[in-house]
């Protein structure tokens, strides 16, 4: 059992290192290119205000891949379809993206059904 744990362990680990260095290799790319399009902005991209900014889209951008990575298994399901007949509201469509599922509009459906959407 302490070795099934400790494999999930690394396969967490190495998760979370892969999504936070691909959302770093693409900021790189991207602060470097824009700083690039105007010499100008490169003063302001190294003060301390600026790479606190960037840390901060850096650690935001790492968690909201990684909530996606985890929960694109949940868009596999069938989705359960109530019936329609019963209720007086119109139904609301919500269509993904691109290489997307369904799991990628979770938190928008739980917020449509608070507010009373079916």
């Amino acid at each position: 059992m302490t070795i099934l744990l400790s494999l999930l362990l690394l396969l967490m680990k190495t998760t979370i290192c892969v999504v936070a260095l691909t959302v770093l290799l693409s900021y790189t790319v991207a602060w470097y290119e824009r700083a690039n399009s105007s010499p100008a902005l490169i003063d302001r991209r190294f003060t301390t205000r600026g790479i606190g900014i960037a840390f901060w889209l850096l650690i935001q951008e790492t968690g909201c891949l990684l909530l996606t990575i985890l929960l694109r298994p949940l868009g596999w399901q069938q989705p359960r379809i109530p019936d329609s007949k019963d209720s007086e509201n119109p139904p609301v469509i919500l269509l993904h993206g691109l290489f997307q599922n369904r799991s990628c509009l979770l938190w928008l459906q739980r917020r449509l059904k608070e507010a009373g959407y079916q």
